[in-house]
């Protein structure tokens, strides 16, 4: 057996087999507040959404949402005709604000 080492994205735990690779990811990751992305806003959360379908159940989903009213998730449909949720990630929001300690 052969001992590997990994590096490890500190916001978004992600790994690499190179310690560059990482460094880089870290600068560019989505959950870094220094980005002001919708991963490390106190704004974002997943809403529960019911898509109701012909003779069949309804579907629960989950779509990403902003409080501060930014449409960043909604909901796509693939070949089969089943629902998916799909997310529009921003960065640099004015709307932007740190995640509370206890929402960690």
């Amino acid at each position: 057996m052969k001992e590997v080492i990994m590096y490890q994205c500190g916001f978004c735990k992600k790994k690499y087999s190179y310690k560059g690779s990482a460094i880089r990811h870290e600068k560019e990751c989505f959950h870094n507040p220094i980005h002001k992305a919708c991963a490390s806003c106190g704004n974002f959360y997943q809403e529960e959404k019911t898509i109701e379908r012909d003779n069949e159940y309804p579907l629960s989903i989950k779509v990403p949402a902003c409080s501060a009213g930014k449409e960043i998730g909604k909901v796509v449909y693939d070949d089969l005709g089943l629902p998916h949720s799909i997310a529009s990630m921003k960065h640099g929001c004015k709307g932007w604000i740190p995640i509370s300690e206890d929402e960690e």
